[in-house]
């Protein structure tokens, strides 16, 4: 991601001033040896690693409320820190606390588009901002407090709230070309309702960890069972919309045959009533497409059926030796001339005897040289090599196209996935999966 120059200004600056602010009170953390955690004693070491431990894990854990609002419960864990460590160790503790949360981020993948959860520029730009953050509610909450606790505590949540949301506003308007009071007044009403309510959250924490030091604990149990909640209605909801997604890609590509079909049906009755089919060759021309298009309905509807078998359990693999170079050879023989705009040659030393499903095997070939014709530029080759491999064997198909990003070559044997979202690779997302699935019986 490439920013702009003003925000590449401020980035470095935000992080800039969350490294002085980590100086100006390291020297205080040292002269005070972390003395300002409470008294120093077991039971208040034992809050501090309880609460840093959950603004580390609730950021892999955000609950999503409402759609596209997730809820970071690491920001109460800050709060609740702040409050009973004080100054100067909240301004470590939070640097360390976000830095880890966010450093493990960035070494999880999002599964449903293999990217990872993090980069480093927001890794660092999220620690720096909350750091600043924390350190201003911080000298906001060690000026009151003396006179006026209550105030102190207020004060000091208005603080952190302004200051983190509004530094995340100037980035994002920043980087957008847009106002970041516009940016951050989007939304206010459940970003402010979604703050005040972590913030208690946090207050509760650290004058319930006075009495228990296993207060903080009692975070964890709600959000724990509505993060399982929340994960399941969300995983039923992905599976619905995935159904959804193919049903529609399937009755696609089942109409496209169905209509070529349908035209050229129609255009041969036509000419028969009219008595204008005089000419073989126009006769014989249709019928071939009808034949085609035949078998390209045949062809999509054993994919359904194969799907529904594997999941069933029911897909029957019937072994018997045969010579894997053979079915290569001949598969590759007939598929020419489907593939007529590439070539597709075989790679093979001499007979290769194994065991298995010939023709489910010949299945996954016809599968992976018709799914490497669809990716590949026209007049590349297509390679099909097969060889021994001490007790196996090895069949693979080469092509010569664009390729597949690295962090999308796993997920193209999932079922109904299509790594050409653009519909550059037309199907149902089935072939590969059922392929694999074939190969993993054997």
């Amino acid at each position: 991601m490439t920013l702009p120059a003003a925000a590449r200004v401020y980035f470095w600056s935000l992080v800039g001033a969350a490294f002085g602010a980590l100086v100006f009170w390291w020297h205080a953390v040292q002269d005070a040896a972390l003395a300002s955690i409470a008294s120093g004693t077991s039971v208040a070491d034992l809050v501090v690693v309880e609460l840093l431990t959950l603004a580390v894990v609730a950021q892999h854990f955000p609950l999503l409320l409402v759609p596209r609002r997730k809820v970071d419960m690491s920001l109460a864990a800050h709060f609740a820190l702040l409050l009973i460590a004080g100054m100067p160790a909240a301004v470590t503790l939070t640097a360390v606390g976000e830095g880890l949360g966010q450093c493990t981020l960035m070494l999880r993948r999002d599964p449903a588009t293999g990217q990872r959860r993090r980069g480093w520029r927001g890794a660092l730009f999220n620690t720096a901002q909350l750091v600043v953050s924390v350190a201003l509610a911080g000298a906001i909450y060690g000026a009151l407090s003396a006179p006026a606790p209550p105030l102190a505590v207020l004060a000091a949540a208005a603080t952190l709230y302004l200051a983190n949301s509004a530094s995340v506003a100037v980035m994002a308007g920043l980087h957008q070309r847009k106002s970041p009071l516009a940016i951050w007044l989007t939304g206010r009403g459940w970003g402010t309702a979604q703050a005040a309510g972590l913030l208690a959250l946090g207050v509760l924490a650290a004058q319930a960890s006075q009495h228990n030091p296993w207060a903080p604990l009692a975070m964890v149990l709600p959000a724990t069972l509505t993060h399982a909640a929340l994960g399941r209605t969300v995983k039923a909801e992905a599976a619905i919309r995935l159904r959804d997604e193919f049903v529609s890609v399937a009755a696609h590509e089942l109409r496209t045959p169905l209509t070529s079909l349908r035209g050229h049906t129609q255009l041969l009755v036509r000419r028969l009533e009219s008595g204008r089919l005089s000419d073989p060759a126009q006769a014989q021309g249709s019928l071939r497409t009808v034949d085609t298009q035949a078998m390209k309905l045949c062809a999509l509807v054993d994919q359904l059926l194969d799907a529904s078998r594997l999941r069933a359990g029911k897909l029957s693999i019937e072994r018997q030796p045969f010579d894997l170079t053979e079915l290569a050879r001949e598969t590759a023989a007939a598929l020419q001339q489907i593939v007529a705009h590439h070539t597709v040659a075989l790679r093979a030393d001499g007979p290769v005897l194994v065991e298995g499903d010939r023709l489910r095997l010949e299945q996954v070939l016809t599968n992976l040289i018709v799914n490497a014709a669809k990716h590949a530029p026209h007049g590349q080759r297509i390679e099909v090599e097969v060889q021994p491999e001490g007790s196996t064997a090895r069949l693979s198909v080469r092509d010569y196209g664009e390729g597949i990003d690295p962090e999308l070559r796993e997920r193209i044997f999932e079922r109904y996935y299509q790594a050409h979202s653009d519909g550059s690779g037309a199907g149902l997302g089935i072939g590969l999966y059922v392929a694999r699935e074939i190969v993993r019986q054997h």
